[in-house]
């Protein structure tokens, strides 16, 4: 006997069959929604506190203009 019996379907077995799981699935898959959301939205509030304000505006018009504003912030091309 087949638990797909026309096609796609499910059948009532494979519903009982499931039935003792499902609470269980849930709370895993929620727990597992809650734990990667979380972490998502912690790294994203830490990303957040970054300050760049230190670093030179390297959108030059032209290569020597980034080099130059480069040097001017302190960095050295050895």
């Amino acid at each position: 006997s087949s638990y797909h019996k026309d096609g796609y379907n499910v059948s009532e077995g494979l519903k009982r069959a499931r039935e003792p799981y499902r609470g269980r699935n849930i709370a895993i898959g929620l727990g597992l929604l809650g734990f990667v959301g979380g972490t998502y939205f912690w790294s994203i509030s830490k990303v957040k506190q970054d300050d760049f304000s230190d670093l030179a505006d390297i959108r030059a018009s032209n290569n020597s203009d980034a080099v130059k504003a480069l040097r001017e912030a302190g960095h050295d091309f050895k």
